[in-house]
């Protein structure tokens, strides 16, 4: 009902799925290069682990991030940057 908040709203959701594409074309690069596992952890500790459990770690909020690493880099950010697509 509140006018203001209705907009931003439209304007954030305007940015549709060739935002997310764009993104996602963006970080390929940078998220294809080998990874700091030490960071990683550290990452999903304060950024993830709050709602998911990986490898027995985090919370049981959503759902259990163990495996997801067998889908490729790829499949795996596409989630992460649009998690609500499937």
């Amino acid at each position: 009902p509140d006018a203001a908040v209705a907009a931003r709203g439209r304007e954030l959701l305007a940015t549709g799925s060739a935002s997310i594409a764009e993104r996602l074309n963006a970080l390929l690069p940078k998220v294809s290069r080998p990874g700091d596992a030490v960071r990683g952890r550290e990452v999903f500790a304060t950024q993830c682990g709050i709602c998911h459990t990986y490898e027995g770690a985090g919370a049981h909020v959503g759902p259990d991030l163990t495996g997801m690493g067998s889908h490729g880099v790829e499949k795996l950010l596409g989630v992460i940057l649009d998690p609500n697509a499937e």
